[in-house]
């Protein structure tokens, strides 16, 4: 891959989980801790898929560098 586009894919994983990590909902999610709001609480359901997509990009740039 491109120097650029790796340096600049960095970047946006970066940017990515920082938002992660500054949202206490994800936050609790990506370090697997217990969350104790309602099991089908539609912002739990998001911050799941966001969570589980950045790790699963994670694992495809490991591939890709």
């Amino acid at each position: 891959m491109d120097s650029n586009k790796n340096f600049e894919l960095e970047n946006l994983m970066e940017n990515i989980k920082r938002k992660i990590i500054n949202d206490d909902i994800m936050n609790k999610i990506y370090n697997e801790e217990d969350i104790f709001l309602k099991a089908n609480d539609w912002k739990i359901n998001c911050a799941k898929v966001i969570v589980e997509s950045y790790k699963k990009l994670l694992k495809v740039m490991g591939k890709i560098n």
